[in-house]
Order: structure tokens, then C-alpha cells, then sequence
């Protein structure tokens, strides 16, 4: 291609001189249009050998169609002869002259490539994603500055992990990792300081002698570069370059990429041992609630079972039947508030877990919410509990037993901060797809600053009324509500009753009648 460039330049050249002369222009005129074709050869050619050998054709050409005796090689003015040194030096200096600009601005063009895939690289891995993200993007990036197929070693502990293959350029898959490469991969990773020397896995081969850190590697050729923080090594990168090879300016570039690379993974690795610290902090800081307010929350139930039950033991006889009831009916209430305490902690660890697997079956709303008040009945404590009717048949499709407990929880908080002679209603309605089930009451309400807060674990309303007996709540009941209706496909709120009170409303899948005929 190059030679055809070439020679169409110099015919070109040949047919205008040809022109120039049959017009009577003079000699100079037809000696720069060969130096135009040369300095166009070395412009369009890449190497030498194109442009010296269009000087030489240049003067041959001339010397053969313009210099008399025409079209014969012979000269008979010995003049000519300096004409034709000075006209070969002058074509091979301006050859020159412009093969060095080409090669400067193909170099140049090359180092803004290179600048620019670096920068592409620190933008392309700010908006990486986990380990394996940021190490493909630097391996697709080395792929694009070198050429050549790309892999990288992780290290795991004192050796290395499987490699992992980038995508070659051309579509191509890459090479396989063969054991020469996983010895020289070995030996880069134990160059870094990382692994001693003679430490690696059974059966792993032998690492050969290291190469020169900064030569050119030639095409076909590989090299493997380290993937070093400060204080670790946290893989090696293998490239296999492509037939031009690679040069040592490039290497540098790939390094800068690899530095990026490491700094990403450490940061990365940064970012996740903080939240998992985040995490444990958090963990370690619901569980010192958790038996705090354990320790608070069963003392006061626990004492007041423990003191009646030594007054029963020591009558003797001395006290009234009314009295003796008191004490067993107050023995009674708080055991059942021990044991619904323990429910909403068993099933709200199973939760936590993720070991709850729900029971569904299709049930009347009517019938849940009978159920519901009739695990209340004893604990309503003189206030009035009244489930509305919802005027047609709906149907729900829910683990009954967990759907109860929600509303046992709820209608249980109604009464524990309600007043005596308080309304507590139950009733639900149609809302599209689903069936909005809702807890009423007139007490005091919940407040604007905590509504935001009442379904958070451990939380139990600063500004809430509380009951004579001062059980406080333990804020898993609320918290263990929203678990359940969301794990139903629902959701649940709170919001202020009309004229005075809360209402604590959820939905659930509504399931269709079927109606036989």
C-alpha cells in the first residue's frame, strides 16, 4: 500500500511536469513538484525506506523526461549532475523534516490517547461497584492503552487466587493462564514484598528470573505488574502484549492505571469495613438496649408476681376473698403481659433471622378480628372494645396467626395508654387490591414528634400516657406490626383520630369471593 502511495505520487509528479514543460515553464517548477511528492511519500508513508527511495525515483524520473538528451539516462551537461545531488540531498532533507513532524504528531496523538484513558480510568472507577467492578474496569482500560489480552491474579492471603480474564480487543477471547504465567504472576506478587520467597501453594511451579523493570516488552511478549497499596499487595495483572508490543512510556501508563486500580480496592475495602463496623456498633448497640430494657421491663412485672405471690403464701387466712383476688388477677394480667412480651421477641428474632416463612391461607376479616378481642377479653380493663362491621364479605390472604398478633398488639397498646372507659375500635374497608384493617381509640393520641418514630425498634414515646402500673413499653410491639403487614405485601401507619385519639391502620392482600352457583 505504501509503495502504490508512492508510485501514485510520482506519476502524478511525472504527468503535471510533463505539462509544466509543453508549456515553457522552467525546469525549477518541475524539480519542486518531485520534492512536493516526496515531502506528500513521507507525509502518507510510515518509515524510511518509501521516502529515500522517492528521492531517488525523483531524480531518475527527472533526469529521464526533462534533462536533454529526453527519455535516455544519459546527460550531456555535467551540470546537471550538481542539479541532481542538490536535488536528492534537498528531497531527502525535507523528507526528513516531515517524517520527524509526522512522527511527533503521531506520538503526540498517541500520549493524548494514553493521557486520556488514564482520566477516563479515575473517572470510570470513582462510579465502580464492588471489588470484581473496579478491577474489570481497570482490565478493560489496560486492554485499550496496550492492545493485548489482560488477567489478573487475586491474592488470597499468601498465594494467589484463579485469574480472572478480561475481554481481548478485536473480540477475541483471551489466552488461557498457562503455568508459566501463573509462575511469573507468583513471582510478581512475591517481588512486592508481600509473600517470602519459597512460599506458594502444592504443585506450584517454579518462578523464573525476574525481567527488566522498565524495557520495552516485544509482541507476544508478557509482563506482570503488582497491584500494591503502601502496606499490602492485593493482586497481580498480567498483560500479554499485542504484535507492536509494548514501549516503556505505555508501561508507565499502565502502571498509573494499576495504582488507580489499588487505591479504588482499598478504598472500597475501606468503605465496607466501616459499615460492617457501622453495623456491628449498631448491632452491639440494640443488643445493650435490648437488655436494658429487659432488665427494666421484666423487674417490674416480675416483682409485682413475686410480692402477691409471697402475700398469698403467708395469709394464713387473714385476707378477704375480695383482696386475695385482687392479688391473683393482678399475678394473672402480668403474666400475660410476660408471655405476649416473649411472643413479639421470639417473632420478631425469626424475623431478624429471616427463618419466618408465612402460612398463608385465605380468611374472613370478620373472624380475625373476632379472634383478636378474644385473646383481650381479660386485659380490657374497663374499656369498651368494638368491632364495627364492614357492610360485605372480605376476604384476605395472610398467615392468620401473625396477622392476630399484630392486632393483639395494636388493641393491647389502645388500652395500655388509653384511660379507663375508653372506646377501642376495630373495623375494616375495601381499598382496590387490598383490605385496610384499622385500630381506633380516643385517649390521648400519639404525638407529631413521634409519629415518625413509633414503628422504630426500641422506641416507646417519650410523650405517651402511661398506665398506673407503669409497665413500660418494651418497643418491639409496633416495630414486630410493620414487620409482619410488610412481609404481607402491606403497610402500616399511624395517624391522629378525630376529635381526639389515634388510629393505627394496615393493609392486606384482598382475595376475591368466589361465588358458586
Amino acid at each position: 500500500m505504501q509503495l502504490a502511495i508512492m508510485c501514485a505520487l510520482l506519476a502524478a509528479s511525472t504527468a503535471i511536469g510533463l505539462v509544466f514543460h509543453a508549456l515553457g515553464f522552467t525546469d525549477s517548477s518541475i524539480i519542486s513538484l518531485y520534492i512536493l511528492a516526496t515531502l506528500l511519500t513521507a507525509t502518507a508513508t510510515s518509515g524510511r525506506l518509501c521516502t529515500l527511495l522517492s528521492s531517488a525515483l525523483s531524480v531518475v524520473l527527472y533526469n529521464f523526461c526533462f534533462v536533454v538528451p529526453r527519455f535516455s539516462l544519459a546527460s550531456l551537461d555535467t551540470s546537471y549532475l550538481v542539479t541532481f545531488a542538490i536535488m536528492f540531498i534537498a528531497a531527502i532533507v525535507a523528507s526528513e523534516l516531515t517524517n520527524h513532524i509526522a512522527r511527533s504528531a503521531r506520538e503526540a496523538r498517541r500520549t493524548a490517547y494514553r493521557t486520556g484513558v488514564l482520566l477516563e480510568t479515575n473517572q470510570l472507577l470513582q462510579r465502580a461497584e464492588g471489588p470484581e467492578g473496579i478491577v474489570r474496569i481497570a482490565m478493560s482500560q489496560l486492554g485499550k492503552l496496550l492492545d493485548g489480552a489482560v488477567s489478573f491474579y487475586p491474592a488470597e492471603g499468601d498465594r494467589l487466587g484463579d485469574a480472572l480474564a478480561g475481554d481481548s480487543r478485536g473480540g477475541e477471547a483471551p489466552p488461557a493462564a498457562g503455568d508459566a504465567d501463573r509462575a511469573e504472576a507468583l513471582r510478581a506478587f512475591r517481588s512486592a514484598g508481600d509473600v517470602p520467597p519459597g512460599i506458594g501453594g502444592a504443585g506450584e511451579p517454579p518462578a523464573p528470573p525476574a525481567t527488566a523493570a522498565d524495557a520495552p516488552i516485544p509482541g507476544g511478549g508478557s509482563v506482570f505488574l503488582p497491584v500494591c497499596t503502601h502496606d499490602e499487595t492485593l493482586g497481580v495483572v498480567g498483560v500479554r502484549a499485542a504484535e507492536r508490543g509494548i514501549d516503556p512510556f505505555e508501561l508507565s501508563i499502565a502502571r498509573s492505571i494499576i495504582g488507580e486500580c489499588a487505591l479504588a480496592l482499598a478504598r472500597e475495602r475501606e468503605v465496607r469495613e466501616r459499615e460492617e463496623a457501622a453495623v456491628l456498633a449498631r448491632n452491639e448497640q440494640l443488643r445493650a438496649n435490648l437488655l436494658r430494657s429487659l432488665g427494666h421491663d421484666l423487674r417490674t412485672p416480675l416483682t409485682a408476681i413475686s410480692g402477691a405471690a409471697a402475700i398469698l403464701r403467708d395469709d394464713s387466712g387473714r385476707l378477704a376473698p375480695d383482696q386475695r383476688r385482687a392479688l391473683l388477677d393482678d399475678v394473672y394480667h402480668d403474666s400475660l403481659w410476660l408471655i405476649d412480651m416473649v411472643e413479639n421477641l421470639l417473632t420478631i428474632t425469626h424475623f431478624d433471622e429471616g427463618t419466618v416463612r408465612l402460612n398463608l391461607t385465605t380468611e374472613l376479616v370478620d373472624d380475625i378480628l373476632d379472634a383478636a378481642v378474644s385473646h383481650l377479653e381479660n386485659q380490657a380493663a374497663g374499656h369498651r372494645i368494638v368491632i364495627e362491621p364492614a357492610g360485605e364479605i372480605l376476604l384476605v390472604r395472610i398467615d392468620a396467626s401473625l396477622i392476630i398478633q399484630v392486632l393483639t398488639n395494636l388493641v393491647g397498646n389502645a388500652i395500655k395508654y388509653t384511660p379507663p372507659g375508653s372506646t377501642v375500635s376495630l373495623f375494616a374497608r375495601r381499598e382496590g387490591a387490598f383490605v385496610r384493617v384499622a385500630v381506633a381509640d380516643d385517649g390521648p393520641g400519639v404525638s407529631d414528634e413521634d409519629k415518625p418514630h413509633v414503628f422504630e425498634r426500641f422506641f416507646s414515646g417519650a410523650g405517651a400516657k402511661r398506665p398506673a402500673d407503669a409497665q413500660r413499653s418494651f418497643g418491639l410491639g409496633l416495630s414486630l406490626c410493620r414487620s409482619v403487614v410488610e412481609a404481607h405485601g402491606g403497610a402500616i401507619e399511624v395517624h391522629d383520630n378525630v376529635p381526639h385519639g389515634a388510629v393505627f391502620s394496615f393493609t392486606l392482600p384482598a382475595e376475591e369471593v368466589a361465588i358458586h352457583g
